[in-house]
């Protein structure tokens, strides 16, 4: 059995737009050919939705910044990666560190971006490749970096990740402890909304108070809506000052910090629409097939936007800083001047109205 390795180890929406490229090219190398894939343990169970992923190489990026712990962690990976012999490396992400990795898996032709995030990187490929020039968003670019190493023709970008029922069964678990019957929702027609006011920039986070104000606006327009906040650990913070704005809010179920990656998947798919910033839970909702209602400021939406079919995009247009990509902000004038109710008027558009409902008021804020 021959074997190829791809390194993709982060970050989440890095990883999913990757997706549509792999699957192409695992169809393309065909049965004769195993596809494994070095990522860091964070983002695992995306790969679960893969099944011609047929193992997972993890790259421990905490405990390699850790002196203590670099070591044993380097030299495992040298070990894992040196014992599969690879026949083929795919480098999708085109730093050097990741170049590192495909030169110490020992394999003797290994891919690159002809165009690195590092330049040095360049160093530790044999061949590269290049998506065409016009290709802008990454899930282009990865796709024509592929059409172009295998020959084949361009992949098509958007990409539906199939059901899992392990993960589905153990998210609508967790929200029934918490009080909430996803499955009695949908067939009583009520809209649910899911919230992920996180993200891993302080620039890229918009404030509590605007998701609120978009809960309290779609509360009012679909009576029976009801509100999930969903989250890693680190939002935990971000979820509770919104339902502390909220103030006492039957209408919201928060399972933030509270969902493995495919869990977070699933719960995901089941709701109607997204409210997100740039973040990792857009692409999620991207590829599952909610509606992502997302909110840009320092990034670009035709870089790294939701790249589905159906999808609400906002984002100022009259600021000379806009797209400025910095993590920290001072001033965050691209969070403001984005109105409520144009938001709410474009998800009436998508939404026209709620399904009338059989639950009772009472029910309904369960």
């Amino acid at each position: 059995m021959k074997r190829f390795l791809v390194i993709k180890p982060s970050s989440l929406g890095d990883v999913l737009h990757a997706f549509p490229a792999v699957a192409a090219l695992a169809q393309a190398r065909g049965e004769e050919w195993e596809a494994h894939w070095l990522v860091q343990p964070a983002f695992s169970q995306l790969l679960d939705y893969l099944p011609f992923v047929k193992k997972k190489i993890f790259f421990e990026r905490k405990r390699m910044g850790n002196l203590l712990t670099f070591l044993p962690s380097f030299f495992r990976l040298f070990t894992e990666l040196r014992r599969e012999k690879y026949d083929v490396v795919y480098d999708l992400q085109g730093l050097l560190r990741s170049a590192l990795f495909s030169f110490l898996s020992g394999s003797p032709l290994r891919w690159g971006p002809r165009e690195p995030r590092e330049k040095a990187a360049a160093l530790f490929y044999t061949r590269t490749m290049a998506p065409p020039e016009s290709a802008v968003h990454a899930v282009d670019k990865l796709c024509g970096m592929i059409a172009d190493a295998e020959k084949i023709p361009l992949p098509e970008r958007e990409f539906l990740l199939p059901v899992s029922e392990e993960f589905k069964k153990s998210a609508l678990k967790k929200a029934e402890e918490a009080g909430l019957s996803i499955s009695e929702r949908k067939e009583a027609g009520s809209l649910l909304v899911g919230v992920t006011p996180g993200a891993r920039w302080q620039s890229k986070t918009w404030e509590p108070e605007f998701f609120a104000a978009l809960i309290r606006g779609i509360r009012e327009k679909f009576p029976h809506a009801h509100f999930l906040l969903l989250g890693s650990e680190a939002e935990k913070e971000t979820a509770r000052k919104v339902r502390e704005i909220l103030g006492e809010n039957p209408v919201c179920t928060d399972l933030s910090g509270r969902t493995e990656m495919g869990e977070l998947v699933e719960l995901i798919r089941l709701t109607d629409l997204l409210l997100c910033n740039d973040s990792g839970p857009m692409h999620i909702a991207a590829v599952t097939g909610t509606v992502p209602v997302a909110f840009f400021g320092p990034t670009d939406p035709a870089l790294t936007g939701p790249c589905c079919k159906k999808a609400l995009v906002f984002q100022r247009e009259d600021l000379s800083c806009i797209k400025c990509f910095r993590r920290e902000c001072g001033h965050l004038s691209c969070h403001k001047g984005i109105p409520v109710e144009k938001v709410l008027e474009e998800i009436r558009h998508l939404f026209p109205a709620e399904k009338p409902s059989h639950l009772t008021e009472k029910e309904a804020t369960k």
